[in-house]
């Protein structure tokens, strides 16, 4: 569950960090044509950033820690290490990947290694005019990156996620004040990103609950029930959540019409 919890939070995240990037665009890269980074990849990143990380700690080890365990119970940091080494390897191999595809992939290869020298310089030799798009387009895929690494080892409590959802909140409000302030128009899509932002905060939040209800039902001494005795997603559940879902996104479509 903390998995799919995790999903519906990066979704959250997506649909204020969608139009900020719209922004930093237009701020830092103005001259650029395109989008500094596909939409869909700032869902993409953290999602392989997640599944990488339980990827790497369920790999089993090598057959020598294996055969002599008393090995790894003498280095305990030795599976850490491992599966940090191997989340750099391949989110560093994701964002050089991405990098040419966004702005390569038309004049060269994957295989050239010409475009990867220019990209490097890009990177380290900046024009006095403005910030080059892809500078910009690698800060924000470290940061998805490891925003991705921090939810698949975060335990999301209902307070953590009622915090999340506040903070989107709050940045896609501030996104709807600076262009307000610097005249631009919002978005086409800000009205589908708003409903999207609180349907996914209010999934989150529900089955947050639900973790709560049985996380009480076992702190209470009834855990050594059978299985089928625990807390179900039962009717009477789901049609709350429904409800509560329906009503927030109805608040979210009014907030959409009114911006």
């Amino acid at each position: 569950m903390n998995y799919f919890v995790a999903t519906l939070l990066i979704l959250m995240r997506f649909a204020w960090l969608w139009p900020w990037m719209l922004l930093l665009k237009s701020f830092l890269s103005p001259s650029y044509p395109g989008n500094l980074i596909h939409p869909a990849l700032l869902v993409a990143m953290p999602l392989l950033s997640l599944a990488t990380v339980k990827w790497a700690s369920l790999t089993p080890l090598p057959a020598p820690l294996e055969e002599n365990p008393k090995q790894l119970l003498e280095s305990p940091d030795l599976l850490t290490w491992r599966t940090r080494i191997v989340v750099a390897l391949v989110g560093l191999a994701a964002i050089i990947g991405i990098g040419w595809w966004q702005y390569y992939r038309l004049e060269y290869s994957l295989w050239q290694w010409q475009w990867l020298y220019e990209f490097g310089y890009i990177l380290t030799h900046w024009g006095t005019q403005e910030v080059p798009p892809q500078v910009v387009t690698v800060f924000v895929l470290i940061v998805l990156w490891l925003n991705g690494l921090g939810d698949a080892v975060r335990g999301f409590t209902h307070d953590d996620i009622w915090g999340a959802l506040v903070r989107n909140v709050v940045a896609m409000v501030l996104f709807v004040i600076i262009m307000g302030l610097a005249g631009r128009p919002l978005p086409a899509e800000i009205f589908y990103l708003i409903i999207l932002l609180f349907g996914a905060g209010m999934l989150a939040l529900a089955f947050s609950s639900l973790k709560i209800t049985i996380g009480l039902d076992r702190a209470l001494g009834m855990g050594q029930r059978r299985i089928s005795a625990m807390p179900r997603m039962n009717r009477y559940w789901l049609s709350t959540v429904l409800l509560t879902v329906f009503g927030l996104l109805a608040l979210g479509i009014i907030v959409g019409i009114i911006l």
